[in-house]
């Protein structure tokens, strides 16, 4: 947790490589942007959620699975990408049956 007393601008580029600090240091000379301005706080929290976002593919992907599509092969036709599929059922009863003995808590 980020006390009152600390510069957000210095923690907002502790995380950064030299070069992100010398283009995050550029924008701010160019737009005049000082270090004692409330935009680090936000910055910092947008950093956050960013890396939040980035997670999700991963907690997606474990119940249930991606498909790309491609311009050659597309989704109804006419949908390029990669679409997230979901969990499903399928199969017959009497063909037989998995029961998992395990249960999946994502962090």
């Amino acid at each position: 947790m980020i006390s009152t007393s600390d510069d957000l601008y210095s923690v907002f580029l502790a995380d950064l490589s030299e070069k992100e600090r010398d283009r995050v240091r550029r924008y701010a000379d160019k737009f005049g942007i000082e270090p004692t301005d409330a935009v680090w706080a936000l910055m910092i929290v947008l950093g956050h959620y960013s890396e939040l976002y980035e997670a999700v593919p991963e907690k997606i992907n474990l119940r249930g699975h991606f498909a790309t599509y491609t311009q050659a092969a597309p989704l109804f036709g006419k949908i390029a990408g990669r679409s997230g599929i979901p969990a499903h059922l399928s199969g017959l009863a009497s063909e037989g049956v998995i029961h998992s003995d395990y249960r999946l808590e994502v962090a």
